[in-house]
């Protein structure tokens, strides 16, 4: 016989779901002043985890550098390669396009709607290819470890500059100069807490495609993968039967209060959102575009977006598997921006990736092992499009640019992000310094500057 019976264990799970309720419920409030701002600006992070091989989607096109190519990546090239080119010979040798599988994005880039920042990575200081041989430049640290980088690229600095904290949750914190009352839609996660949200005013509020159903949701293993919703009747019963003080019974009332107060207003405003649906749209980019149109309604002037778009870690089998996954993404933010244009926000919203870092250039047996450098994607009406920001290292044996096989930096993450935040309403240079650690070390003697993507 099944037992029914909910444990503390699970009623937590079910808590995490929507967490933002862990706050007073006098504060979860919609706020028509989240801050100091009369426009709309919202930021959508697409963290892809695993360190994408952004070299495998951006390619040459002719001539001795695609042999060249061809040759070097060898068992991760596809035989019957077709590219689409964006960058002619005549100005970058050799060319460079998307491999055929990714028209989205070559249309959103020759449509001037995305832009491509070309080898970036976690750096603490310029570095060159002699420091690095000479081993007498600093370095991030655990350059590649996944949870290391994961959580580099998210705090905008080595953990012990940022204390853990997210660059994205920081940045808001920093521009919340009226001490606003809390809204649970500025700061929304699709793929649960992360770092790049947090260290903020106020929590992240973890929802789902289709909003918060009411109490939340749990999986319970002992019941198989099927989400369970928690009902009134049940919490009551395990209030009554825990054996628990009355500040814990009252901690836990607030949660459910939260949960069901945010939960509701979630699934009213996306209700009344007038949002225009887009044919093939996954449902979590839909619910993205849903709830940013809802937001706005509501007088939310600046948001965070968090998704995980993962499987990258291509150690083996990634002829085909990131071939799937590069026509994925492709497919997916094109859609999403055909939604945000259907719904009149395609110059309110920037969409850009990260990941924890790059591939190796030389293949091991059917995949590719932890680099370091990679492209990474800026997409937005307002975004100087078409371009492509920093270098393209040739992907062969004597690139000055690589080490080993592995891309080094030639643009930090964290001047990416500057541009970013600059946008977003971080106007000052010196504001931007305070908020990136290591950003004032590539004021001068950089190889790049730092890069205006508007």
């Amino acid at each position: 016989m099944v037992n029914n019976k909910m444990d503390r264990r699970s009623f937590l799970k079910a808590a995490a779901m929507g967490s933002s309720a862990l706050l007073p419920l006098s504060v979860s409030k919609m706020s028509l002043a989240a801050n100091q701002f009369s426009d709309y600006k919202t930021m959508v992070c697409v963290f892809l985890p695993g360190g994408n091989d952004a070299y495998s989607m951006l390619v040459p096109t002719t001539g001795p550098e695609l042999a060249e190519y061809k040759r070097y990546r060898a068992n991760v090239v596809q035989s019957n390669l077709q590219t689409l080119e964006i960058v002619p010979d005549s100005q970058l040798s050799g060319g460079l396009g998307f491999i055929s599988q990714m028209q989205g994005m070559k249309d959103l880039y020759n449509d001037g709607v995305l832009a491509i920042q070309g080898n970036v990575g976690s750096l603490v200081q310029p570095v060159t290819k002699a420091q690095l041989r000479s081993k007498s430049v600093d370095l991030p640290s655990q350059l590649f470890s996944h949870n290391s980088q994961q959580a580099t690229w998210q705090a905008g600095g080595e953990p012990n500059q940022t204390s853990g904290a997210g660059w994205g949750g920081r940045m808001m914190k920093f521009l919340d100069q009226n001490n606003s009352d809390y809204n649970f839609m500025q700061n929304v996660s699709f793929s649960g807490q992360n770092t790049w949200q947090s260290g903020g005013k106020f929590p992240t509020y973890v929802t789902a495609p289709g909003g918060l159903p009411e109490l939340g949701m749990y999986t319970d293993r002992r019941y198989g993968n099927t989400p369970r919703i928690i009902r009134k009747a049940e919490v009551s019963k395990f209030f009554r039967e825990g054996e628990y003080t009355n500040i814990h019974k009252a901690s836990f009332n607030r949660i459910v209060a939260g949960l069901e107060s945010n939960g509701s207003m979630e699934r009213a405003a996306l209700a009344s959102s007038g949002f225009t649906s887009v044919d093939g749209l996954s449902e979590t980019f839909s619910a993205i575009a849903n709830l940013i149109k809802a937001s706005e309604r509501k007088g939310v002037n600046r948001q965070l977006y968090f998704v995980n778009f993962g499987g990258w870690d291509t150690h083996k089998n990634q002829l085909e598997q990131h071939t799937d996954l590069a026509q994925n993404l492709s497919a997916t933010l094109a859609g999403f921006y055909q939604a945000l244009v259907a719904n009149g926000l395609e110059s309110k919203v920037t969409t850009f990736t990260m990941s924890d870092f790059g591939r190796n250039l030389t293949p091991n047996s059917s995949g590719t092992d932890h680099g370091w450098a990679s492209h990474q994607f800026i997409m937005g009406k307002h975004v100087n499009g078409g371009s492509v920001y920093g270098d393209i290292a040739e992907q062969k044996y004597d690139s000055p640019l690589l080490r080993g096989g592995v891309p080094f930096p030639t643009t930090s993450n964290e001047q990416m992000f500057s541009s970013l935040a600059q946008w977003f309403g971080v106007e000052s240079a010196s504001d931007r310094e305070t908020l990136f650690p290591n950003l004032r070390n590539f004021s001068q003697g950089a190889v790049n500057p730092n890069p205006n993507y508007f």
